[in-house]
C-alpha cells in the first residue's frame, strides 16, 4: 500500500537519492522512505528543495506544494511527449 507523505515542518531536511528519500526532522531521527511506496508528497514551500530535486520526485509520484496552514500552492509535473 503506497503512502501519502506530509512535510509540513520548514525545519525539516531532505536528501534524495536514486531509489529512496530521508527526511531528517530536528526532534526526530531519521525516516527513509522507498520512492515505491509514496503515492504523492506534500512539502511545505519554506524546505530548501532545488528544482533538480522536485523534478526527481516528479519523476515518481504526484509533488504538492503547500504552506504552513496545509493549503495546496502549486504542484509539479511533468509533461509526457506523445
Amino acid at each position: 500500500m503506497k503512502q501519502i507523505v506530509v512535510i509540513k515542518d520548514s525545519k525539516t531536511l531532505l536528501h534524495i537519492d536514486q531509489e529512496y528519500m530521508s527526511i531528517k526532522k530536528p526532534s526526530c531521527s531519521d525516516n527513509v522512505i522507498a520512492y515505491r511506496h509514496i503515492k504523492r508528497i506534500y512539502i511545505n514551500k519554506l524546505i530548501d528543495i532545488s528544482i533538480n530535486e522536485c523534478l526527481k520526485l516528479a519523476k515518481y509520484f504526484d509533488v504538492y506544494f503547500i504552506n504552513n496552514n496545509g493549503y495546496i500552492l502549486a504542484k509539479m509535473q511533468l509533461d509526457e511527449e506523445i
